[in-house]
């Protein structure tokens, strides 16, 4: 007997989730959902994304479906050995994906749509190859992007397309690590390939430290607000074992929050009319559903990238 159900990841997902039986999430409404298919005992997950699907709403929501091809362990060549961007290897967008499911897709993207949607939050879903192929929403008639994952490689076009948002006044907040160093050119017919190694500065102009896990878990003081990014917290995120800090930036600092020893890790920068945020904190996602700072920091730039 053969089943399939799709659901939304109001929680985080599990890869071996059976189906349900019951389709949630209907119509137009925006977020990131599992489909599930089971045959006899076998049972497999993917992710999958809806927009909207009316007009742009003020903030869109982009999965990092790149990163989650490019570190997807497939043998697309058939050449007995998985094809990696990390590995220099060209990979196929248009391949398996799912079960098990992205790695940190329970305790990164979910987590943020799960939060987006108990808040009842409105908002645009795409993803990074959506953006550069020109199918979905658009950068154009939203006010905010929020990269929901670790945007690894993305094409020039595209980065420069982001970075022009930003410039012209739009809002950028980046969840994950390692954003935005890196670039690999999508083909026609949906492969990247030429990964390039990380650059010594991301798109913004700032140099970052390699991820860092700490031996001890560390508090962060907010140190600079000159944007009220801190507003609705008591300025202090407590318990984070696991970092990546900005060591300098090109653009000015308007927000930041600092580990004991004074090394920035929240940050935000002025670039041109707009600004971009970034945590820096891949802790920080599974901590919207408990950790009440961390959920009126998440508040507070949402409130930012509506405007």
């Amino acid at each position: 007997m053969d089943r399939a159900a799709h659901r939304r990841c109001r929680q985080p997902p599990r890869a071996q989730d059976g189906a349900d039986g019951q389709p949630q999430g209907a119509g137009r409404s925006a977020g990131l959902f599992l489909f599930t298919a089971t045959r006899d005992a076998h049972t497999a997950t993917a992710p999958f994304l809806i927009g909207s699907g009316g007009p742009p709403r003020g903030v869109l929501v982009v999965a990092p479906l790149m990163t989650w091809q490019g570190r997807n362990p497939v043998d697309d060549d058939g050449d007995g050995f998985p094809n990696l961007l990390a590995a220099g290897q060209p990979v196929r967008l248009r391949r398996v994906l799912g079960t098990p499911l992205p790695a940190g897709l329970a305790t990164l993207e979910a987590p943020v749509f799960a939060w987006l949607d108990r808040g009842g939050h409105l908002y645009d879903a795409t993803t990074d190859v959506a953006l550069a192929t020109g199918a979905g929403p658009k950068l154009g008639g939203h006010r905010g992007v929020l990269l929901a994952g670790d945007e690894t490689w993305l094409p020039d076009a595209l980065q420069r397309r982001l970075l022009a948002f930003v410039k012209q006044g739009g809002t950028l907040v980046s969840m994950g690590t390692g954003a935005l160093r890196r670039s690999a050119r999508l083909t026609p017919r949906l492969r990247l390939d030429r990964p390039t190694a990380p650059a010594d500065v991301d798109l913004f102009g700032s140099r970052l430290a390699p991820v860092r896990r700490l031996a001890e878990p560390v508090d962060l003081t907010n140190s600079k607000d000159l944007i009220g990014l801190f507003d609705g917290t008591e300025g202090l995120f407590r318990s984070f074992s696991v970092l990546e800090e900005t060591l300098a930036s090109s653009r000015p600092q308007t927000a930041t929050a600092v580990t004991p020893d004074g090394r920035v890790v929240i940050v935000a920068l002025k670039v041109g009319r707009g600004r971009v945020i970034r945590f820096g904190l891949p802790q920080l996602p599974s901590r919207l559903r408990t950790d009440a700072d961390v959920q009126a920091l998440m508040e507070r730039t949402w409130q930012l990238l509506s405007r």
